[in-house]
């Protein structure tokens, strides 16, 4: 009954006080809601809330995480705001502090509960924007899964070593698809990445088609990465890429056959898993690298992701612990991948509605942010322009990559437009000119006005809607520019 709950509650040892019982709920009742609103995972809604009342470590990142949370909820009240991060903070340090104190008294037979410490510590890292941070907990994470994985072959353990490895994978794509110039993530690394996954035959099981999934994901991020690249073929290139397009639509048949049977996975769900899908075969069948032009083909495709983007917004209305706050996939990155490459006027404006909609957060990723990046994106590539249809825009004025250097203690993101590299002559190379002139003047001004106007009391903790977002134009130096590489050569094309 109430009475014993309440009791239950209040004689925890877990809960040292009122306060962190309040974030525990709040985090019990909202973020996890919310993170498994559009990929539902009994890593968050089992396994770590059982571990919070045992072990430190995991109950300090929760609290972090927890408060985290409602900052961005309290974003209009800038005093409290501060107040929930200045509690973030200091359960931070508390979670840091217990890992290393977990990891340092460990006799081998608590494997399980670091893994699952050191995963929510790197989902705290990645939300706090500490990529780098963040980088360095799953390497360890990774090294430690695969020990224990090969060490304890118990039957009770195999669930729960295929719950953590799903969830690293998962939080591999994640932050691979935003990596940004701090990060260096190592795609191209075959221990963390593999070009031809295994796991990719499913059962009638929703669950083991996402994990199907995420698995041809990563697969299809390895061999697009610069390094796989330059050492490959072209040959090979478009076997990997055509084998994996294979498996994709494999996938698909099965995933389809899948749903007549399985009636627990909710709209949500299906449809997260199916933009996923989609931007995941767009490269499959046109390559990673080339002209620009080459996205042009697949507007149909484009189409129907953008459909079930503006679906799943619709059903995300419709669900009271919906959320706006996530740490696993949803649908900002296939949405951002959708502006950036098509250029049909209509279909990229609605991907870029659907980022302007809903003020939402997916562990690295935040739609605000993204939406700023993509609507410049936009504005860059159509400028002087009559676009009525993809054509319209020349190769030439084309965006080939962008480079990111996002700086959360500073509210600042810079962010390099690279345009691809033409060897122009003529009127073609005046236009280009005049237009990397004007953008690149127009961003030194905004970015004077803004050091003037922005307060920096309240620290941002990934690229939102309230960062600074500071951008240059320039030419990629090649068609498989491998990008800017570091932080102190962005900084140089803002700060000459």
């Amino acid at each position: 009954n109430a009475t014993s709950l309440a009791h239950a509650i209040v004689s925890d040892p877990a809960f040292h006080d009122v306060v962190e019982n309040r974030f525990f709920q709040f985090f019990r009742l909202k973020t996890v809601a919310s993170t498994n609103n559009l990929l539902s995972s009994r890593f968050w809604d089992k396994v770590v809330l059982q571990l919070y009342h045992v072990e430190p470590a995991v109950k300090h990142a929760v609290l972090a995480l927890s408060s985290t949370h409602q900052v961005r909820e309290a974003a209009a009240d800038t005093e409290l705001a501060l107040r929930h991060q200045d509690y973030a903070d200091r359960q931070y340090s508390k979670a840091l502090g217990a890992l290393q104190e977990l990891i340092a008294q460990s006799d081998g037979s608590d494997i399980g509960s670091i893994l699952v410490a050191s995963s929510v510590v790197l989902t705290l890292e990645n939300v706090r924007g500490n990529y780098e941070a963040g980088k360095i907990h799953a390497a360890a994470g990774r090294r430690i899964l695969a020990h224990y994985s090969q060490r304890d072959d118990r039957r009770s353990r195999r669930g729960e070593v295929k719950e953590l490895t799903q969830l690293f994978r998962r939080l591999d794509v994640a932050a691979d698809s935003f990596s940004d110039a701090y990060t260096g993530y190592p795609t191209g690394d075959e221990t963390v990445f593999c070009a031809f996954p295994t796991a990719t035959d499913h059962s009638d099981s929703f669950d083991d088609a996402r994990s199907s999934l995420v698995d041809l994901i990563r697969g299809s991020q390895f061999i697009a990465c610069d390094t796989v690249w330059t050492a490959s073929l072209e040959k090979s290139q478009a076997l990997e890429r055509a084998h994996l397009l294979r498996r994709l639509q494999d996938w698909d048949s099965r995933f389809s056959a899948t749903l007549l049977l399985e009636s627990k996975s909710s709209p949500a769900q299906v449809l997260t898993l199916r933009i996923w899908y989609l931007a995941s075969t767009a490269p499959m069948i046109v390559g990673w690298k080339g002209p620009e032009l080459r996205w042009d083909k697949l507007k149909d495709l484009f189409d129907e992701l953008v459909t079930c983007g503006e679906q799943l917004l619709a059903e995300i209305a419709t669900k009271a612990t919906a959320g706006s706050f996530g740490f696993d996939l949803g649908y900002i990155a296939p949405l951002f991948f959708a502006v950036e490459r098509c250029r049909d006027p209509g279909i990229r404006r609605r991907a870029l509605n659907v980022l302007k909609t809903e003020v939402r957060q997916e562990g690295v990723w935040e739609s605000s942010g993204a939406a700023k990046v993509a609507e410049r994106w936009i504005m860059i590539e159509e400028a002087g322009l009559d676009v009525r249809v993809a054509s319209d825009i020349p190769e030439w004025h084309r965006i080939q990559y962008v480079d990111v250097a996002l700086e959360t203690e500073l509210r600042r993101a810079r962010v390099v437009f690279k345009l691809s590299p033409e060897d122009l002559s003529g009127d073609e190379k005046l236009v280009r000119d005049r237009l990397m002139a004007h953008e690149n003047r127009q961003q030194e001004e905004r970015s004077e006005q803004s050091r003037l106007t922005v307060p920096c009391r309240l620290r941002l903790t990934s690229m939102s809607g309230q960062h600074r977002i500071e951008h240059r134009v320039v030419v990629a130096e090649s068609t498989a520019d491998p990008g800017t590489k570091s932080v102190a050569a962005i900084h140089v094309l803002f700060d000459c």
